[in-house]
């Protein structure tokens, strides 16, 4: 069958015991599943807004709760905030999507506080909106409504970021890796581990390296993270350039005053 939520929350924590057990920096930890995350939300949004019968009241209570073993997968892993972030664009549809649209004042009040879902997003998912039976069809000018506060609360925030107001989200977070300054393993390694010094008898018995032993060494690993302290080398090219041609020295023109 399909994948469930269940079957994404087993593939997070294996995702997370294969990173702690090879120790991998926690910054590191931490972008990594911002992204995850981030692509989760993106991708789940992008399904609601393609495909029309998922928006309803129903379907949009039903994925918040699924969406909540996430969140609470991450409380129990510290990545609640990574989460909180990342996870905030789908969890506002669909609350929206789950809230009483029987009283259109508090719904619209509920519209404008979006922050998150633009105006072109907020009309396809309001527009596609399938009601229960016990429950009232939105009105094209409920829609129309909605649609002017997303674009006073939402358009004009990302038009002045300089981005566009599309439907689809993009699934990849614009963000790249930060290098950490700290939280390594080698901060606390201390010697080699023994299993390393068989491995690396095999390996030096065969011819590949030579392993030296120092005893008066202090056992850190830090010491090799220590930047070098090494002037810049600068090298002098000299270039002919042949009588009459232009060659370089356009390059080598200097205006008025430099």
């Amino acid at each position: 069958g399909r994948p469930t939520m269940d079957d994404l929350v087993m593939t997070l924590t294996a995702i997370m015991v294969r990173l702690r057990k090879s120790r991998v920096n926690a910054g590191f930890i931490i972008q990594l599943f911002s992204k995850i995350f981030y692509f989760i939300s993106s991708w789940l949004f992008n399904s609601l807004v393609a495909e029309s019968h998922q928006t309803s009241r129903i379907w949009g209570a039903i994925l918040r709760g699924r969406i909540r073993k996430v969140e609470v997968w991450a409380e129990r892993q510290g990545l609640d905030i990574a989460a909180g972030t990342n996870l905030s664009k789908i969890v506002e549809t669909t609350e929206l999507l789950a809230a009483d649209k029987s009283d259109v004042r508090s719904f619209l009040s509920r519209c404008a506080e979006s922050e998150r879902i633009n105006s072109r997003q907020m009309r396809s998912l309001l527009e596609m909106y399938g009601a229960a039976p016990q429950e009232a069809s939105l009105s094209r000018d409920v829609i129309a409504e909605a649609v002017r506060r997303a674009q006073r609360s939402v358009d004009e925030a990302v038009i002045g970021e300089g981005r566009p107001v599309v439907l689809l989200d993009d699934v990849e977070l614009a963000s790249e890796f930060v290098v950490p300054d700290d939280g390594y393993l080698l901060e606390g390694l201390r010697g080699l581990p023994g299993s390393l010094f068989g491995f690396l008898d095999d390996v030096s018995a065969n011819g590949v390296c030579s392993l030296r032993r120092i005893p008066d060494a202090s056992g850190r690993w830090d010491v090799h993270m220590s930047p070098l302290e090494a002037s810049p080398a600068f090298v002098v090219y000299r270039v002919a350039k042949k009588a009459g041609s232009l060659g370089l020295s356009i390059v080598a023109a200097q205006g008025a005053g430099q």
